[in-house]
């Protein structure tokens, strides 16, 4: 696939780039939590800033902020919320289709 753009970020802002990178693991991260005040470079600011807005508009329209609040995690059910026999969290109607081998046809 061929660039449209060539690459034109300063070789010391690119290695302080990778760098960071490197060091969280994660470009988004990165993008999203990092300050690049030193980083005179309009072209990669403005790219930065339309990253984070196209990041938060994909997460509110997948819904996946909701999607991650309405979870719930299993450290978060009571006992009578667990079937007795393997430990997995019970349906509704208080059958565990772990142990009955039963497809939820909700």
């Amino acid at each position: 696939m061929k660039r449209k753009n060539k690459p034109l970020l300063s070789i010391e802002n690119a290695r302080e780039f990778n760098a960071k990178i490197e060091w969280e693991g994660s470009l988004d991260y990165v993008l999203q939590n990092w300050d690049f005040k030193e980083f005179k470079d309009k072209k990669f600011n403005s790219l930065r800033k339309a990253y984070i807005k196209a990041h938060q508009d994909m997460m509110d329209y997948c819904y996946l902020d909701r999607v991650l609040e309405d979870t719930t995690e299993p450290s978060d059910l009571d006992e009578s919320d667990r079937c007795p026999s393997c430990g997995d969290a019970l349906e509704l109607n208080g059958t565990c289709y772990t142990c009955t081998g039963e497809q939820n046809e909700n």
